[in-house]
C-alpha cells in the first residue's frame, strides 16, 4: 500500500517480530518467518529490547547498504499476551536523503550564480594582493638592506670617530656638547657620559679664554664672521684636573635639520712645544755664546735663556779654577717677581766638595743629577732655604770639556718635577758646548795676549813693519809707527790694494815694482831704497828689507821692515853739494 502511493518509497522493508526476535511477517517473503533477527545482531532489533521506540542507522543485513530502521513495541495485554510485537520499518538512506540533497543542489546552483564572481573577484583579489604583498616584501627588503648599510655606515664612522688619533668633538648652537670620541676622553680627562650636554666652555677652556671664546661665539652665531673656523691654530685647553693643555685646533661647521653643528679637531702639541722649546734653548744657548766674548759675560744670559724657555724657576753656576778642591759660586738668576734673597745669599757664602749637595755630586759623578724634591733630600746642604723658598724640583749637569768637569749648571723649581730623560740628554749636549766654547774662548783670550804682546813688541820697533801678498803687494798687516812715519792710517794701508803703489815717488814707482816683482819671482829675499809720498806732501825716503815667504816652489806672502833714512840722505845729499 505504501509503494502504491508513494513511489518513492519503492524500497520500504518492514518485519514483525516476537517478542523473542524471531520474524513472522516479512516484506521480504524470501526469507518470511525464517530469520531471527535479534540472534542475526540487528542493531533495531537490540535497541527495541531497551526502549519501547526509536530509530537507528545501520547496514542492511543483506543487502548491506545504509538504512535508517524505525522500532516499536506492542505491549498487548493481560489476557492477550501474544500480541506483544517488535515492528520494524526499514527506509535506505539514499531514499530518506533524496529530497534534500535535491534541494541542497538547488541551492548550490542559485548559489553558485552569486557565489562564482564573488569567488572569482576574491582570486583576483587574492592574487593581485598576493603579487603586492610580493612587492612589498622586496621594498622591505631593501628598506632593510639600507637600513643595515646605513647602520653599519654609522657604525663603521663612529668606528673611525672613536680610533682617531685626534680628540673629535661635536657642539651645538647653543654650546652643549653633542658628541665626544675617546681620545677626547684621554685629552680632556671627562668621560663621554659626564661631557655630552655640558657646556664646551666650562669643561675644556681656561677661564681666562672664556670670556673672549663666548664674545667670538656670539659673533659668528649673529654674522658668520669667524677667525677661526675652517683654520688650523694653536690654543690653550683644560684637563679635568686643572693643568693647561697646549693643542691644535681646527673647527668646521656643518648644518643639520636646519640645525648649526660645530666639529672641533684638537691634538694635543705639547711633545711638539717641548721639542721646540729644547730646540729653541740649544739655540739660544749657541746663539749667546756666539754674540759674547767670554764665559763671565754670557753666564747670566744663558742661566735666562734656559730657565724661560724650559720654565725652571731659578738657575745657577758653580765655577771650578784649575787648581781649586771646591766649587764655587759664579752666577745666578731667578724669575722676575721670585723671592729668592735668602737663597741667593746663601749660595754666595757656599762652596761644594765632591759628592756634597747637588752640584758636587755631579762633580764627582761627571753626569747629570735630578731630584724631585729637594726638601726630601738628605743630601742637600741649602734644604732650610729651598723650603723656606719654595723650591722643590731640582737639576744639575756638569760643563765638560772632554774628560774634564769645567763646572757645574744647577736649576730649581717651585714644582716637584719628575725626571726628564730628554732634557737630560738635552742638557748634557749644552754642557759639552758650553765646555767647548770656555776652550775656544780660553784661546782666544790667549792668542788676544799673544797678539797685543806681538803688536806691542812690533809697535816697539823703530820702522814699519809690514806684511803682504806676493802678487798684488795688497798689504794685509802693518804696525803703528806707520803712522808716525806717513801719516796715513793704519786701515787706509789694509783696506787699498794698491797703496803702496800709489804712494811710490812717480820717479821710483816703475824701477821698484820692476826690482821687487823680479826678486819676488826668483824666490829671493831683497833690500831696495824708494821715496814714498806722506800724507802732509812731504817726501820720505825709506830703505826695505824684504823677506819671501816660500811654499812649495811659489811665494805666498812677503814680510819687511821699512826704515826711515830721510835724514841719512838729506845728509849725504849736503855733503855731496859741499864737495862740490
Amino acid at each position: 500500500a505504501f509503494q502504491k502511493t508513494r513511489p518513492s518509497l519503492k524500497n520500504l522493508e518492514y518485519q514483525f517480530l516476537t517478542e523473542d526476535g524471531r520474524a513472522f511477517i516479512d516484506s521480504d517473503l524470501f526469507h518470511k518467518e525464517n530469520v531471527n533477527v535479534l540472534q542475526m545482531g540487528a542493531l533495531s532489533a537490540l535497541a527495541s529490547q531497551k526502549t519501547s521506540s526509536g530509530f537507528v542507522e545501520e547496514r542492511h543485513l543483506h543487502r548491506h547498504v545504509p538504512v535508517v530502521t524505525g522500532f516499536a513495541r506492542t505491549h498487548g495485554s493481560w489476557h492477550h499476551a501474544a500480541l506483544r510485537w517488535v515492528v520494524l520499518l526499514r527506509m535506505d538512506e539514499a531514499d530518506i536523503l533524496m529530497p534534500v540533497r535535491s534541494i541542497l543542489w538547488k541551492i548550490a546552483a542559485a548559489g553558485a550564480i552569486v557565489v562564482l564572481p564573488l569567488i572569482l573577484g576574491l582570486v583576483w583579489s587574492s592574487d593581485r594582493l598576493r603579487r603586492q604583498w610580493s612587492v612589498a616584501q622586496i621594498e622591505a627588503a631593501r628598506a632593510t638592506a639600507a637600513q643595515q648599510r646605513m647602520q653599519e655606515s654609522e657604525d663603521r664612522a663612529t668606528l673611525i670617530v672613536n680610533t682617531a688619533l685626534d680628540a673629535v668633538i661635536s657642539m651645538n648652537a647653543k654650546g652643549l656638547i653633542l658628541g665626544w670620541n675617546t681620545r677626547a676622553e684621554e685629552l680632556f680627562g671627562w668621560p663621554m657620559l659626564a661631557a655630552v650636554g655640558q657646556p664646551l666652555a666650562a669643561l675644556i677652556i681656561p677661564p681666562r679664554f672664556r670670556d673672549a671664546h663666548a664674545g667670538g661665539f656670539t659673533r659668528y652665531l649673529e654674522t658668520g664672521d669667524s677667525r677661526i673656523i675652517g683654520r688650523q691654530i694653536e690654543v690653550t685647553g683644560l684637563h679635568r684636573d686643572g693643568h693647561e693643555i697646549p693643542i691644535e685646533l681646527s673647527i668646521t661647521t656643518a648644518q643639520c635639520d636646519g640645525r648649526t653643528i660645530f666639529n672641533a679637531f684638537a691634538r694635543d702639541i705639547t711633545g711638539r712645544i717641548r721639542t721646540q722649546q729644547r730646540l729653541l734653548t740649544q739655540f739660544r744657548v749657541t746663539d749667546i755664546m756666539a754674540r759674547t766674548p767670554g764665559f763671565q759675560e754670557a753666564s747670566s744670559p744663558i742661566l735666562q735663556a734656559i730657565c724661560e724657555s724650559l720654565e725652571w724657576d731659578v738657575g745657577q753656576i758653580w765655577g771650578l779654577a784649575p787648581q781649586d778642591s771646591v766649587l764655587h759660586f759664579e752666577a745666578i738668576w731667578n724669575r722676575p717677581g721670585l723671592e729668592t734673597e735668602a737663597f741667593v745669599a746663601v749660595s754666595r757664602q757656599t762652596t761644594f766638595a765632591p759628592g756634597i749637595g747637588l752640584p758636587g755630586r755631579v762633580w764627582e759623578s761627571g753626569v747629570p743629577a735630578w731630584i724631585e724634591d729637594v726638601t726630601e733630600d738628605p743630601n742637600f746642604p741649602p734644604a732650610p732655604v729651598a723650603v723656606q723658598e719654595g723650591l722643590h724640583g731640582a737639576f744639575a749637569f756638569p760643563i765638560r770639556l772632554g774628560a774634564e768637569t769645567l763646572g757645574v749648571m744647577e736649576f730649581f723649581s717651585r714644582d716637584v718635577r719628575p725626571p726628564d730623560p730628554e732634557l737630560i740628554t738635552l742638557m748634557t749636549v749644552i754642557g759639552s758646548q758650553i765646555g767647548h766654547c770656555i776652550e775656544r774662548w780660553r784661546a782666544h783670550t790667549s792668542m788676544k795676549e799673544s797678539q797685543a804682546q806681538f803688536e806691542a813688541l812690533v809697535d816697539s820697533v823703530d820702522g814699519i813693519v809690514w806684511e803682504a801678498d806676493a802678487q798684488s803687494f795688497h798689504m794685509t798687516f802693518v804696525n803703528r809707527y806707520a803712522e808716525r812715519v806717513l801719516g796715513y792710517p793704519r786701515t787706509q794701508w789694509l783696506s787699498d790694494p794698491t797703496f803702496w803703489r800709489d804712494h811710490l815717488h812717480p820717479d821710483d814707482r816703475d824701477q821698484a815694482v820692476s826690482y821687487c816683482l823680479s826678486s819676488t819671482a826668483a824666490l829671493q829675499d831683497h833690500q831696495v831704497e824708494y821715496r814714498m809720498i806722506a800724507a802732509d806732501g812731504r817726501t820720505v825716503w825709506l830703505r826695505d828689507l824684504v823677506t819671501v815667504v816660500v811654499q812649495g816652489d811659489r811665494a805666498v806672502a812677503l814680510r819687511g821692515v821699512m826704515f826711515d833714512i830721510t835724514e841719512r840722505k838729506q845728509a849725504e845729499d849736503a855733503l855731496r853739494r859741499a864737495k862740490e
